[in-house]
């Protein structure tokens, strides 16, 4: 499972130069437009930015913080996340268990998948 943290383009000083003179704009709002900021990054021109970006070689990239997610031979899921915490889900029964410290912090009889993420979410905040 990989939850998107922060998306962005990724551009040469070259191809940032680029962009400024096509557009003379300050370098603050071209680093909103890069970085989607949520005030200033999704504006007409900071849509346009991006584009010219792209068009001149700059990528698209996401950082991302990866959680392992593993299965057993019997289907079981098993999820780690980085405070420590896990997320155990037995298929046979549909039985959830979220783990901290070695201790069922919630436990849920029968999970229906439309409530895994919310268990995933209340093990990554523990």
């Amino acid at each position: 499972i990989f939850q998107i943290m922060k998306k962005y383009i990724d551009v040469t000083a070259k191809q940032r130069e680029a962009v400024l003179r096509v557009f003379k704009v300050s370098g603050r709002m071209l680093r909103y437009a890069l970085s989607y900021d949520p005030q200033y990054g999704h504006s007409d021109t900071a849509r346009q930015l991006r584009k010219t970006a792209l068009e001149q070689g700059g990528v698209e990239r996401y950082d991302v913080t990866a959680e392992e997610v593993f299965f057993d031979r019997a289907g079981n899921l098993r999820q780690l996340f980085h405070n420590g915490a896990e997320l155990l889900i037995k298929k046979s029964t549909g039985a959830a268990r979220v783990l901290y410290r070695g201790k069922a912090v919630i436990t849920v009889e029968s999970v229906k998948i439309s409530e895994i993420e919310a268990l995933q979410n209340a093990a990554r905040n523990l």
